[in-house]
């Protein structure tokens, strides 16, 4: 993903338009209007900076084809749950085992307030995602925390379709993956069928400013 992109996901993701983003960062329109429109291959480092505080995200442009960005958990958030927060990788997918934290498949790192350090990793809401999570949600997963009906899961089948829903357990081989409400057509599935399954321990929605 280039900056031409990036920026149109940023718009997307943060819900803000071209009008709300330059009132809301100080970059000029016609900045804004020449990266979207990939006239500038790359902005300014100040440019950077001025996206980094406004939206209070890190953004990652070491890669030329994909420009990526974490979202800041403020020190002030931190301190409502009274407990210090551990640093955690975000990765790009759901795989098996310790395959998740080669660093090929991170793309950053996220603080949150839970105590559990080892076995953990955040995920951002992408495509396949679906269910449970909206564009900007966070999710910290522990793999070795149990689950059973009702939990939230990050579940990938051997077909490759990777999801975070509900957890239902059928009769026989057979479990379901639901969204609220069934919002979503539930997916059902052998435990045959599943790469790899893990617990959501901790949920972070993603609501714009002014929600």
């Amino acid at each position: 993903m280039n900056w031409q992109n990036f920026i149109l996901r940023l718009e997307k993701e943060f819900r803000i338009s071209g009008a709300e983003l330059e009132k809301k960062t100080s970059i000029s329109r016609s900045v804004i209007y020449s990266l979207k429109k990939g006239s500038t291959l790359r902005p300014r480092q100040t440019t950077i900076r001025k996206l980094e505080e406004a939206l209070d995200i890190k953004i990652d442009d070491s890669d030329t084809n994909r420009v990526r960005y974490t979202q800041n958990v403020s020190h002030k958030n931190l301190e409502l749950f009274r407990i210090d927060g551990n640093e955690f990788p975000i990765v790009s997918e759901i795989l098996s085992g310790q395959d998740i934290f080669h660093p090929q498949n991170i793309i950053g790192t996220i603080r949150l307030p839970y105590t559990q350090k080892t076995n953990c990793f955040a995920i951002m809401a992408e495509s396949g995602m679906d269910g449970i999570l909206n564009k900007g949600d966070k999710v910290l997963i522990d793999i070795e925390a149990g689950y059973a009906n009702g939990s939230i899961v990050a579940c990938r089948l051997k077909a490759q379709k990777q999801f975070i829903r509900y957890y239902r357990k059928l009769p026989g081989e057979w479990v379901q993956f639901y969204s609220p409400d069934f919002n979503e057509e539930p997916i059902t599935a052998k435990q045959s069928e599943i790469e790899a399954i893990y617990r959501v321990v901790f949920l972070i929605k993603y609501f714009p400013t002014g929600a």
